[in-house]
């Protein structure tokens, strides 16, 4: 062993005797668990326990109603019975041609046959790749051409979704168009709009059921409650803006795009890494190269036209649904389809202003093995279903796509790849609390493919989903037949759900506020880069941005985003972000009204009262009663402010932690274990795996 090599390994050890020493307090680490992409951990946020919001209020609140002699009794606005046998998934088959739907590239759909098994990219023992060693590093974001990828189109601005929901509703005016018995389209959406309402709507109807962590070790089935509920970032809020679209000219139908609220939002490396990252998992490595990474022979000078991404559009009662299409494979069940997602390591996601602003997109921590509280896949896995894959569920749901493909990275670099079914996601949120692990002999005998659990989670989750968006419809005619048309102002309207547990019983509070034109501008940047604009002008007149184009930035995406992650540029958005989220706040609430939704389920006609009640089997006449009651004014104002106010908080508040302490150490380990096996592999010789002949 070289004298460098012995030197960068002593380093190595010093740097893990420095955290055993400086870490020994912390106990135990394993619990210290992170949350969704740049929120806080939940130990840490201040916002502890099922009822954190309004919970010291509300204490005071029933200790005032306590001395009142009798309760008001709250205004009932709508009670209804839900058959769940007939909701129906209706997929809208697009009347244009579309891009076929790409496949995986670098021999990666081995990973579709082999589920729910972490797959490295490279051994760290042996040092021997399973895939070509070119997805290793990861193309830094300044190098990759965003000017040869479609943006992102927010279904409000969508023209091809709004001319689909009038095609649908044409035929459904024609008498004689076998259509014509259905309901026409009245909202439509986007997926990444619609899941986080999903997910609310999924803690009221489950009485806010805990996930089930399938296949982790003992050191996290021992966790604490909290630990084994949702994450705060998962919890929060949902908030969308729902504004009325201009059909075509001749129809009489109203249409409202619904669109997730955007005052919170941020350019965080994470959202526009994941543009990069899925064209690399489906583009052959020689194409990518000269096709997307910028060089001296490989340079654009704005945007391009660019291909078109490739949608599935389903309706579902009044919603017609757009969702985006990443990849297929023949070989898969059903569709074949299945959704990419890129998902950073836990110390980004906890640290994310440190890692843009300080490490300048860097990050030394690693995944290294299967099991363990850091550098592991276990605790990113626990972290996920914590956080962010129920939300993809719905995401694959409404695709009518098979699962989930999840690429696992540190920003630089790729350490490995998993393939979640649908069936499997399921059966982690819409499990039997109640069942035991074998089955009995019935069990055994109405045993589906997948097995009978797996069957009945489906079964649950498919009802749930069906029973979600017929709540949802008939919260937002009631908000807008009842109360916004009635006063003039249904044109745009902010509205929230927030799932909270009283008494034992989840119930779903519903917040909603007219917004004028140009509020709605506001809250959901479209003016923006005028803004980015102007700001980047003072910052530039100060010195700040002397290397940016911003001449001819508005029709260049690699001058916007190389704008939009400079660290200077980025602080000071972020400032004016949050100034015009709380005034934007203050302004809206006092026209601010809700209501509160409570459920209950039958089943063949028994009212559940168990907490997590459960179906025995798929042929059962299961029905969902709801109850929609008036909030006071006082209250829909209170609520509304405070709902906003946590979203603000778990999206800016940065805390100085021993958890990020932790995960800071190991950033600094990985990078040099890093430095240690570059120096071994000098020879720049790389290991890659084949068959045995």
């Amino acid at each position: 062993m070289c004298i460098r090599q012995q030197g960068l390994l002593q380093r190595v050890f010093r740097s893990r005797r420095l955290y055993s020493t400086t870490t020994s307090s912390i106990k135990p680490p394993i619990h210290l668990a992170s949350e969704d992409e740049g929120l806080i951990p939940e130990e840490e946020n201040g916002l502890e326990g099922e009822d954190h919001i309004l919970g010291g209020e509300n204490n005071v609140l029933e200790g005032k109603n306590f001395l009142v002699e009798e309760e008001p009794v709250p205004e009932i606005i709508l009670e209804k019975e839900i058959d769940t046998k007939t909701l129906v998934y209706e997929p809208i088959k697009p009347n244009f041609p579309q891009l076929p739907v790409p496949p995986l590239a670098h021999n990666l759909s081995k990973v579709l046959f082999q589920p729910n098994v972490y797959h490295q990219l490279q051994d760290k023992r042996t040092r021997v790749y399973s895939f070509p060693p070119f997805l290793e590093n990861v193309v830094s974001v300044d190098k990759f051409d965003f000017n040869k990828v479609k943006a992102f189109i927010p279904s409000g601005r969508d023209p091809v979704l709004l001319e689909m929901a009038s095609d649908v509703n044409k035929r459904r005016n024609n008498k004689n168009d076998p259509e014509s018995v259905r309901e026409k389209v009245k909202y439509y959406s986007s997926t990444s709009s619609m899941t986080g309402l999903l997910s609310q709507l999924h803690f009221a109807l489950s009485n806010n059921k805990q996930p089930k962590f399938k296949d982790l070790s003992l050191s996290y089935s021992d966790l604490p409650g909290k630990k084994m509920s949702f994450s705060p970032g998962a919890k929060t809020a949902a908030v969308v803006v729902l504004k009325v679209r201009k059909s075509r000219p001749g129809l009489q139908s109203v249409v409202y795009s619904i669109d997730a609220d955007k005052s919170t939002d941020d350019d965080m490396i994470l959202s526009i890494l994941g543009n990069l990252m899925e064209t690399l998992l489906i583009t052959k490595e020689r194409d990518f190269k000269r096709n997307y990474v910028l060089g001296k022979n490989n340079k654009t000078k704005g945007q391009e036209e660019v291909a078109g991404d490739t949608y599935h559009y389903a309706k579902m009662g009044k919603f017609l649904v757009r969702s985006q299409l990443d990849c297929y494979d023949p070989r898969l069940p059903n569709t074949g389809t299945f959704d990419l997602k890129t998902r950073a390591v836990c110390s980004i996601r906890v640290d994310i202003d440190h890692i843009q602003n300080t490490q300048k997109n860097r990050s030394g921590y690693q995944i290294i093995k299967r099991l363990g509280g850091f550098e592991s896949y276990e605790k990113e896995k626990y972290d996920l279903i914590r956080s962010a894959m129920l939300k993809y569920s719905f995401q694959a749901r409404i695709g009518n796509m098979d699962g989930i493909f999840v690429c696992y990275h540190n920003i630089e670099k790729i350490f490995g790849f998993e393939y979640i079914p649908l069936t499997d996601i399921d059966e982690l949120y819409h499990h039997d609390p109640n069942a035991e692990e074998e089955s009995d002999i019935a069990d055994v005998l109405d045993m589906h493919l997948d097995g009978f659990q797996t069957s009945m989670s489906s079964f649950v989750s498919e009802t749930e989903f069906k029973v979600s968006f017929k709540v949802l419809e008939d919260i937002i005619d009631t908000i807008v037949n009842d109360y916004l048309v009635q006063n003039g102002e249904a044109e745009c309207f902010r509205m929230i759900l927030k799932a909270k547990t009283e008494k034992g019983r989840s119930k779903l509070y519903v917040l909603f506020t007219p917004l004028n034109h140009e509020q709605v501008n506001k809250i959901q940047n479209q003016d923006m880069l005028q803004q980015e604009l102007a700001l980047a002008k003072k910052l530039q007149n100060a010195s700040k941005l002397e290397d940016i184009d911003l001449d001819n930035i508005e029709n260049d995406r690699n001058l916007q985003v190389k704008l939009k992650l400079h660290p200077d540029f980025y602080k000071a958005k972020q400032n004016m972000r949050k100034a015009d989220f709380q005034k934007m706040n203050n302004i809206t609430s006092y026209k601010a009204q809700g209501f509160k939704v409570s459920f209950d389920h039958y089943h063949d006609g028994e009212l559940q009262t168990e907490r997590f009640a459960y179906p025995k089997s798929r042929d059962i006449d299961w029905k969902v009663n709801y109850t929609i009651t008036k909030l006071d004014t006082e209250t829909a104002q209170r609520h509304y402010k405070k709902f906003m106010q946590d979203k603000g908080i778990l999206q800016w508040s940065q805390f100085d932690s021993d958890y990020t302490t932790i995960v800071r150490q190991y950033d600094q380990i990985g990078r040099l274990r890093e430095e240690f096996f570059a120096a071994m592999e000098d020879n720049g010789k790389k290991v890659v795996w084949k068959p045995d002949k």
